[in-house]
């Protein structure tokens, strides 16, 4: 059996065949783990590698073949052992939400706090919202496009409760965002505002209707 690389050059001798190839480095790097001399390296003593054909030196190169081809299938395994299928994703992006962010400045007189993670997983954005002493939440959105200084319409609903919260502490609310369920807004173009930072949250109330607490949605 030939090892994969440049054509093997056999040599005769009195006892058998001497089969030197090219080294393949995958093949080289598994080998070098057996003390057993290999193909396309010099030896102290040659005699080690001569073999009648067919012989026992066929079966050990076929064996180191089959080890090295074995690593290659498990790298190439592991590789591919992602939950993501697309390739895109793993990235968390966080809006810290206070009254002094929102537009313009002094707008809102809410003394609550709170912050929305994002995870991008790829095929889906999930979102966790807090709050902190934020009394009658009335719905929540994703705007955008906007900076820090400017205010933009809604793109994806949060948290939409059935009527104005109590005062609230702690995770209120999860979601999950994907292009089946806001197919107004696809997560390709969610990707491209959250890592601009041209996208907020905002929490409205039934005290400040327009945004109690807002927050610009950063990548981590």
């Amino acid at each position: 059996m030939e090892l994969p690389g440049k054509q093997a050059e056999q040599r005769a001798f009195p006892d058998g065949i001497l089969t030197l190839a090219a080294p393949n480095p995958l093949v080289t790097a598994v080998c070098r783990s057996f003390p057993l001399p290999l193909y396309g390296h010099r030896v102290a003593n040659p005699s080690l590698l001569l073999h009648p054909k067919g012989g026992l030196m066929h079966k050990k190169v076929r064996l180191f073949a089959g080890v090295a081809s074995a690593l290659l299938l498990a790298t190439v395994m592991a590789s591919c052992d992602d939950d993501d299928i697309t390739g895109i994703g793993g990235d968390t992006y966080t809006a810290g939400l206070s009254a002094a962010n929102e537009r313009p400045i002094g707008a809102s007189t809410a003394t609550g706090t709170g912050t929305v993670v994002f995870v991008d997983n790829g095929t889906s954005i999930d979102w966790t919202m807090t709050l902190n002493n934020v009394t009658g939440v009335t719905q929540s959105h994703i705007h955008a496009p906007a900076t820090v200084d400017q205010n933009a319409s809604v793109i994806i609903n949060l948290f939409m409760p059935n009527g104005p919260t109590g005062t609230v502490n702690g995770v209120v609310a999860r979601g999950t965002i994907t292009d089946a369920n806001n197919a107004n807004f696809s997560l390709a173009a969610i990707r491209v505002l959250f890592n601009n930072g041209t996208a907020y949250a905002n929490i409205h109330t039934s005290q400040v209707l327009a945004g109690a607490i807002r927050g610009q949605i950063t990548r981590d």
